[in-house]
């Protein structure tokens, strides 16, 4: 339609030239021509709905994203704004737009920095009102190598940080109860052949009491193989390892250690943990 629009003219136009046509008094074919494709040209972007898409698309995108989005010009004056960086920044859009970049996001040292920068920057703002804001300044390139602007990504890190905050709360609490066990804790990585048949088991942790019960230093059980590394039943032990990590089952045994020349009868309890095995002893 746009195409038809375009050519209609200058169809009518050459053949009024050529003579084909014959003028209407003094007025020529040719301004009618024009009025009838802008008839064309209007009802095809009327049909093509070229004035609503766009709109309907951008404010479906840009008000419905997650993160917060902070649009300035070239002289960090916002531009625009979407309801998440609204509701992130605790401030109103008429306190927002038209108003310095610096002045609407939170205080940081480094944020006049990032908005001269000649690349995207990421900074770690906290809020007045103890939430942490991941604030990622991305330059809006212009033809002169100037930034025609910036764009502010804005995502709430908070609970993100508090879970993780948590998890190494929790990781050192276990650590500690582990290492101060008095029982003793193994975990043992497969060691498996060409076949995929576990041949051994190579420990990856000790804590000091499986050390002692076991009456070897760490250094020698960690890093190594676990044959050889309880004696004199290491065998009997490995086939009850194994067949806990294939089945998935727990599994407990009984035997004996040579421990400073001495006779220790120990209990393993053996649990799969993923693709490792778990081994809890104790001295009986």
């Amino acid at each position: 339609l746009l195409l038809s629009g375009m050519l209609l003219p200058l169809a009518v136009n050459v053949l009024f030239m050529s003579g084909f046509i014959e003028p209407d008094g003094r007025i020529g074919p040719t301004p009618f021509a024009f009025a009838v494709s802008g008839l064309i040209f209007s009802w095809s972007l009327v049909r093509g709905q070229l004035f609503e898409l766009a709109p309907v698309a951008y404010r479906a995108v840009f008000e419905h994203m997650e993160e917060g989005v902070v649009v300035s010009d070239a002289l960090h004056r916002v531009a625009n704004v979407n309801a998440a960086a609204l509701q992130m920044t605790r401030r109103p859009r008429e306190v927002v737009i038209g108003y310095r970049i610096e002045d609407v996001l939170p205080d940081h040292p480094g944020l006049e920095k990032a908005l001269r920068a000649p690349g995207p920057t990421t900074l770690a703002c906290d809020t007045e009102d103890d939430r942490h804001l991941e604030v990622r300044v991305s330059p809006i390139g212009g033809d002169s190598g100037r930034p025609r602007g910036h764009v502010v990504l804005l995502r709430d890190v908070t609970q993100l940080e508090r879970s993780a905050a948590t998890q190494r709360e929790n990781e050192a609490l276990l650590l500690g109860i582990v290492e101060h066990s008095p029982n003793g804790i193994l975990r043992l990585r497969p060691k498996r052949g060409d076949d995929d048949e576990v041949r051994d088991f190579i420990c990856v942790f000790a804590n000091p009491a499986a050390a002692s019960q076991i009456g070897r230093p760490r250094a020698e059980l960690v890093g190594r193989p676990f044959k050889g590394a309880v004696h004199p039943h290491t065998a009997a032990l490995f086939h009850v390892f194994r067949e806990a990590l294939l089945s998935g089952e727990r599994r407990e045994v009984e035997r004996s250690v040579m421990r400073d020349g001495r006779e220790s009868w120990l209990r393993f309890i053996a649990v799969a943990a993923g693709s490792d095995l778990v081994v809890t002893f104790f001295d009986l």
